[in-house]
């Protein structure tokens, strides 16, 4: 994850989102090509990004926008304590590169893969890419076997830890078909990250976490209750993420 990349694929790539998971695209305009200044490292700049290919920002928000699913959210904050400790400002990525690798070593017991980037953005730059209310974004290339990217906006350590954990639980694998299980698995995986953080007081958040019973607002979806429900019932987080990619869990009705 952290050496250079070769470039990127100029096959169609899959986006998913924090607030959505977008699932087509017209090939002809979002299609990725090789991007020799973005390929520098997995943390690379927002500039490098809008270049490569020379694709107008206002294309890309456009075609973001244009596939929102308002049902879908995940709020990093409906699962701190709105009294915890002054956290430190994350503006770039290489700032949690160690508490990411950690995390996942927790939830998977292996190493971080290195099949995509993080770039944490300022709020500037990151709403060129999607409204107000969404703080996270990511490209999954599973399907093609390319290098997917995830997207931060820049704030508080937990609350970027947290997107960081939800997106991972996007592009880690191939998206689902239904758009509920693409949203339950990164929700599930979310849990798995949280519980990781707690559990092991990683990036000393642990006291700053509320996981039996996080805020309400902003979590009244489908793919969250079915999640959260699972897990009153005794699931753990990572099962439920591994059976929905496996096909033994679903949110579709027969």
């Amino acid at each position: 994850m952290y050496h250079s990349h070769s470039g990127y694929s100029s096959s169609p790539a899959q986006y998913g989102g924090l607030e959505r998971t977008i699932y087509q695209h017209p090939p002809s305009q979002y299609s990725f090509a090789s991007s020799p200044a973005y390929s520098q490292t997995a943390y690379s700049s927002f500039t490098s990004f809008l270049s490569y290919e020379k694709r107008k920002t206002s294309e890309i928000a456009d075609f973001i926008q244009h596939h929102i699913n308002k049902e879908y959210t995940f709020i990093p904050s409906d699962f701190l304590l709105p009294q915890r400790t002054n956290q430190p400002f994350i503006g770039q990525a290489a700032e949690i590169r160690l508490l990411v690798e950690e995390t996942f070593q927790k939830v998977m017991d292996f190493q971080l893969p290195e099949d995509f980037t993080i770039t944490v953005l300022s709020e500037k730059e990151f709403r060129k890419l999607a409204p107000v209310g969404v703080v996270g974004l990511s490209i999954n290339r599973k399907e093609i076997n390319a290098v997917s990217d995830i997207f931060i906006l820049n704030d508080e350590l937990d609350k970027v830890l947290l997107t960081v954990g939800h997106e991972l639980g996007h592009i880690l694998t191939k998206p689902l078909k239904d758009k509920r299980d693409e949203e339950a698995k990164a929700f599930a995986f979310s849990f798995a990250w949280m519980k990781a953080i707690k559990e092991h007081n990683i990036g000393e958040l642990s006291s700053s976490l509320i996981l039996d019973q996080p805020a309400r607002n902003g979590l009244h979806d489908l793919a969250h209750n079915f999640v959260f429900n699972l897990l009153q019932k005794g699931k753990k987080a990572l099962e439920i993420y591994l059976e929905l990619i496996r096909g033994g869990l679903t949110l579709v009705p027969n």
